[in-house]
């Protein structure tokens, strides 16, 4: 019996570097989390947190999922992209559970999933550091 691999259904995306910045003006830190880290140069290094989470210079870009989870346990924002009815755009979301739906219908819905994510991730990104306390 020949033994398949199976296919990849999608690629973790990272986050864009407007996104990693205001992460981290967030209190987001990596260590050892899948990262890639823009040098101050403007190159994308895949090297390990380790070696550069304690220098400013570099500012660290976690995947999507890593910084959905930093938003939900640290400021308790949920980030998704959900499709539409037809299934052919997603919309970007943004929930605080004490608050119900904040942010669903603001924005037009948008044809690839990850801007989508990039959309509603920068905007609550925004929302916490222009106004920590909502």
């Amino acid at each position: 019996m020949d033994m398949k691999e199976p296919p990849i259904l999608s690629e973790e995306h990272f986050c864009s570097f407007q996104a990693a910045k205001l992460l981290k003006q967030a209190g987001f830190h990596s260590f050892f989390t899948p990262t890639s880290y823009i040098e101050p140069e403007g190159y994308v290094s895949q090297r390990g947190s380790s070696n550069l989470a304690g220098d400013s210079s570099y500012v660290c870009r976690p995947t999507h999922q890593v910084a959905v989870d930093f938003l939900l346990k640290n400021h308790d924002w949920w980030v998704t992209a959900e499709p539409t009815l037809d299934f052919k755009s997603w919309i970007p979301v943004a929930r605080k559970p004490t608050k119900g739906n904040i942010y669903a219908n603001s924005f037009a819905p948008m044809k690839d999933r990850w801007q989508a994510m990039e959309k509603a991730l920068i905007y609550v990104l925004e929302c916490l550091i222009n106004n920590p306390n909502p």
